[in-house]
């Protein structure tokens, strides 16, 4: 069994660093308002279950 690492997130982790495309506030508005109607039956610190069917370095690493 692989050992875990009890990881915090940063508090000043920058969102809008992280990706190739930059978006405008407009649509950053837009893509907050479509994950808002699609996210808000997942609650905070609730754990859903799933399967993972890609990943990458800049997702995660062993």
């Amino acid at each position: 069994m692989r050992e875990t690492k009890d990881i915090q997130p940063l508090a000043d982790f920058d969102w809008s660093a992280v990706g190739d495309k930059s978006y405008s506030n407009d649509e950053k508005q837009k893509l907050e308002q479509a994950y808002d109607k699609t996210f808000n039956q997942i609650g905070d610190q609730q754990v859903v279950e799933g399967i993972v069917v890609s990943i990458n370095d800049r997702e995660g690493s062993s």
